[in-house]
């Protein structure tokens, strides 16, 4: 029997809408995501040294966080992580691509695309690991992390990570494995919920650095602009409900007796170009401005 043309490109339109309404479907976060006490610590650990470096503040991303922890669950109860695979290999335990990531046969790109694999979040993560026989905490995470010179490198973008913007970070610790993904892109979603309460994680460093927050004297860096007001109140709720949504370095620069919204600044004009193409889509008006 003929099959009529129609009645196949008919049956491709309904498997492709499933397809990816099932891809979608596997790619939401559960509503009760948190982040634990132990992640957060880690969290603002990574910001105060990245602060002490002279390094801005990166955004803590619910869609990173979800993929770290589903890692360091995996690691602990399934031990992907065994013989010659290192920690950065999956199991084929989970609904996710598995891989072996081993030195001489690396699977980078499976690692990299787990973001992409596991949410909504349509950028590549970059992982550092740990492993420790006892329980991981984290101030011995970040002695070791720091102490070590290719992990210092990720955590401060230099050596071969110099071309890389962290604009995104997300932590997962169980156990004795711990893991952070970094992320080029900012993330669409809000901010994850801390464990054992109903309100989102704001940066502690925030609150201190919101003295810093007004900026009078040109810096000869390159900030997104989003935005503009006559008064500095308004430019300081703006600014504000900026950094409740994801943007921790948002600052206000003051010039001509206007208040600019700085989402975030860059040493080039090349790395801010790059960071305003990565931002989500309604912050997408944003421009490059020199101050």
């Amino acid at each position: 029997m003929k099959t009529h043309p129609k009645l196949i490109l008919i049956f491709l339109i309904i498997f492709s809408i499933t397809f990816f309404r099932n891809i979608h479907a596997q790619n939401k976060i559960p509503e009760d995501f948190c982040i634990n006490q132990d992640e957060l610590k880690l969290y603002n650990l990574i910001n105060k040294f990245r602060q002490g470096n002279d390094l801005p503040l990166i955004q803590l991303s619910k869609s990173l966080s979800y993929v770290a922890k589903l890692h360091v669950k995996d690691l602990y109860e399934n031990h992907p992580d065994t013989s010659i695979c290192n920690l950065h290999s999956w199991s084929n335990k989970g609904d996710w691509t598995a891989c072996c990531h081993q030195q001489y046969i690396p699977k980078s790109e499976c690692m990299w695309n787990k973001p992409i694999e596991l949410t909504d979040y349509n950028g590549k993560g970059y992982e550092l690991a740990f492993w420790e026989s006892i329980k991981a905490e984290p101030d011995s995470i970040m002695y070791i992390w720091t102490t070590t010179y290719e992990s210092r490198n990720i955590l401060l973008n230099t050596g071969k990570w110099e071309d890389k913007n962290w604009e995104a970070i997300g932590i997962g610790i169980n156990n004795n494995y711990a893991v952070i993904w970094f992320g080029e892109k900012f993330d669409n979603e809000d901010e994850p919920l801390l464990c054992g309460t109903d309100s989102k994680i704001i940066n502690q460093f925030q609150d201190e650095d919101r003295k810093n927050i007004l900026i009078t004297k040109k810096t000869g860096k390159f900030y997104l602009i989003f935005g503009s007001h006559d008064k500095l109140k308004d430019a300081e709720k703006t600014a504000n409900k900026l950094i409740k949504k994801g943007f921790p370095n948002t600052k206000i620069l003051k010039s001509n007796n206007r208040f600019r919204i700085g989402l975030s600044s860059y040493k080039s004009y090349s790395a801010a170009q790059k960071a305003q193409s990565n931002l989500p889509d309604k912050y997408k008006d944003a421009w490059v401005l020199k101050f």
